[in-house]
């Protein structure tokens, strides 16, 4: 088979990865690496690489090169940033995003759609790379609720929000959003406004089609810190 058609067959998922954020704990930099590595291994073992063209985008410049992540992730196609998105974490993704467009131009020329992935979040089925696979619409966004462990349920508001830690999206169209953030990320910035709703504005002013996933099936360590010191941690699903 043409090697262009075999780029075109599968989809971009991009990987996006913060490790050593500045100002964390040890600990809890620690906890990081074990998530994204957790988080990438899963990805691995339901052949979800096979399928797509996966990218790691990562931010910090992390130089624990030792740590089975980095062994995990060399593997594949790596984009390094310095945009470490300490005010706005949906700004550094989308700033990774562009980053990893320039360091591999030919793939994005090529391949049909885009899956959009926050890291450290750990699939639990095939089922939504599936479905981005087979989506025939612009767009395929998710507006879950998350359940916790201990049994607290959050729900997410639903009108005019979309969750942007995952979609897929047609290429071209990915490629149109990250010029559209670019060339108002200033505005948006001084009016705190996030990346969700970046997201659902693209998708609101550019009249797109949308499939709405109202779950993912993904699993998330969430921490929360106390006095400064003491770290907890909390499971969730959504």
């Amino acid at each position: 088979m043409d090697s262009m058609m075999d780029i075109d067959k599968n989809p971009i998922l991009l990987f996006f990865a913060s490790l050593e954020p500045a100002g964390y704990s040890r600990r809890r930099i620690k906890n990081r690496y074990a998530d994204y590595f957790a988080s990438l291994n899963r990805l691995v073992q339901l052949g979800i690489n096979e399928s797509t063209h996966l990218i790691i985008c990562e931010n910090t410049m992390a130089i624990e090169k030792k740590h089975k992540f980095w062994q995990l992730a060399s593997k594949f196609p790596i984009s390094k940033s310095t945009n470490l998105g300490s005010d706005n974490k949906g700004f550094g993704e989308l700033s990774m995003a562009r980053k990893a467009v320039q360091d591999f131009p030919e793939l994005f020329s090529h391949s049909g759609k885009v899956i959009w992935m926050s890291g450290r979040h750990i699939a639990t089925t095939r089922s939504i790379f599936e479905k981005s696979h087979k989506f025939s619409e612009d767009v395929l966004i998710s507006k879950p609720d998350f359940f916790y462990l201990d049994g607290t349920i959050v729900e997410t508001e639903k009108n005019g929000y979309v969750n942007d830690m995952f979609f897929s999206i047609k290429t071209g169209l990915f490629l149109e959003y990250l010029d559209y953030f670019n060339e108002n990320s200033e505005t948006m910035k001084e009016n705190k406004i996030g990346s969700e709703q970046i997201l659902s504005m693209f998708t609101n002013q550019r009249n797109l089609s949308t499939k709405v996933l109202p779950e993912l099936g993904l699993l998330r360590r969430e921490y929360k810190s106390y006095f400064w010191r003491f770290e907890k941690s909390n499971w969730h699903i959504c």
